[in-house]
This record gives structure tokens, C-alpha cells and sequence, in this order.
């Protein structure tokens, strides 16, 4: 019986590929469907029955030849480094709660005597509402986003402004808890200006709850003195 050769097997796969041209969408198909066969193939026959380093070579000679490189590296990266989107969300609202005020919030703080003084107190009330709404209603569960800005846990860059202090959110750091579904963890560095100079900054540590909707059903900061000592700061 003929002695199967590894090597010249894999000498003779690599030379066939040189000659092969695809379309784009074609070599992200082909490498595909060479993908998820490879356990189905594995043990059917001696000459399927190779070391997963030589099929994955195969495939990347596929793309190098054919100019789809950057298609292989796209579709391995998202394989190998699934993004965690609740800690994306975390990391965005954490981001929005302490960095700024912002333009648009300045503005309306600015002309909020001008409001009084026309009698449209009301509406000045509703346009503060609606900047914060527009910022983190589509990171809230839609029960819960009222309950968070009624507490002000979400109004520190409006605390800052009426201090003279801009505040600058670094080094968030977000932490699924493996004991309990749905619950995050979070450090965050809050840096605090007044004007261009930086006069400090406090770490601020706490916890957030995702379920289902992908969204935050509490956001809850920790009684540690991070915050409070903030507060204390640019209130």
C-alpha cells in the first residue's frame, strides 16, 4: 500500500493555489465554507485527514494570492476577539457622565437667566431634559433612564459648570462580573480642570446591571469616597 506524505501533499496543495484568482465576495465565501468543514472532512479519507497548521495555511495562501488578505484577517480577528457590547455601552455612558460640559449643554446653562427672565422657565426645564435624554436614553432601559436623572447621577459636567470646572473621563476600566448575570464593575478616572490647568483628579469605582435589552437597568456608584470627595469639589 502506498505511504501517505504529509509533506508533498501540502508541497502540491500550496502549488495549485498559485494559479487561483476569485472575485472578492468568492474568497470570502470559499474561505468560509473551508472553515466549518474541516471537522466535518477530518477523518474521511487519508488525504483530508490533515494537521489543522497545514489547512490553515492552505487558506491563507488562498488570500495572499488572490489580494484578500485584509478579508482573512477581518473575519479571523472577529473570531479570535468578539466585542462585548454592554461593556462598549458602559464605557460610552461613564465617558458621557464625566467628561464635559460640553457645547451644548454650556449653551443652555449660559442663557438659563435668560429663560427667567422671558418667563420660560418651563422650557428651559425641558430642553435640559432633552440634551440629557439624547445623550443616554438609547443606553437605558426606557423605565429606568428617568429614575437616573431625577438622582443626578447623570448632571456632574452640569455640577462642574456652574464651578468653572471641565471634567475629563480616563482609564475606564469595565469588569463583567462571572459570579452574577448581567453585572458590571467599573473604575474610572475623572480628571477636573479650571481652565487649562488640571488641579486633580479622583478615581470613581461602581457597578451597572445589562440584561436582555442590552441596555442599563441600574447604574449605581460605590460608597468608597471617590464620588462624594468630586462632589465635594465642583458642587
Amino acid at each position: 500500500m502506498k505511504q501517505y506524505d504529509e509533506n508533498k501533499e501540502y508541497d502540491k496543495t500550496l502549488k495549485s493555489l498559485d494559479s487561483i484568482t476569485m472575485g472578492e465576495s468568492d474568497k470570502e465565501e470559499v474561505y468560509s465554507d473551508l472553515f466549518h468543514s474541516i471537522e466535518k472532512k477530518k477523518g474521511i479519507g487519508r488525504g483530508f485527514n490533515w494537521p489543522i497548521h497545514l489547512l490553515s495555511a492552505a487558506f491563507i495562501m488562498i488570500f495572499f494570492v488572490g489580494g484578500g488578505y485584509l478579508i482573512a484577517e477581518k473575519i479571523l480577528w472577529e473570531q479570535a476577539a468578539p466585542e462585548d457590547e454592554n461593556v462598549e455601552t458602559i464605557e460610552t455612558v461613564l465617558d458621557n457622565v464625566f467628561s464635559g460640559p460640553d457645547k451644548e449643554l454650556k449653551k443652555i446653562l449660559d442663557d438659563q437667566d435668560s429663560y427667567i427672565e422671558e418667563d420660560k422657565a418651563q422650557e428651559y426645564q425641558s430642553d435640559l431634559y432633552s440634551y440629557y435624554e439624547n445623550i443616554y436614553q438609547p443606553y437605558f432601559e426606557e423605565n429606568t433612564f428617568q429614575g437616573h436623572i431625577n438622582t443626578n447621577q447623570l448632571t456632574f459636567t452640569q455640577l462642574a459648570y456652574y464651578k468653572g470646572y471641565q471634567l475629563k473621563a480616563d482609564k475606564i476600566n469595565v469588569k463583567e462580573d462571572e459570579k452574577t448575570d448581567g453585572a458590571y464593575n467599573f473604575t474610572v478616572n475623572v480628571h477636573y480642570y479650571k481652565g487649562d490647568i488640571k488641579e486633580g483628579d479622583i478615581k470613581v469605582t461602581g457597578r451597572v446591571n445589562i440584561y436582555n435589552t442590552g441596555k442599563i437597568n441600574t447604574l449605581k456608584f460605590y460608597d468608597d469616597g471617590g464620588l462624594e470627595e468630586l462632589i465635594k469639589i465642583i458642587q
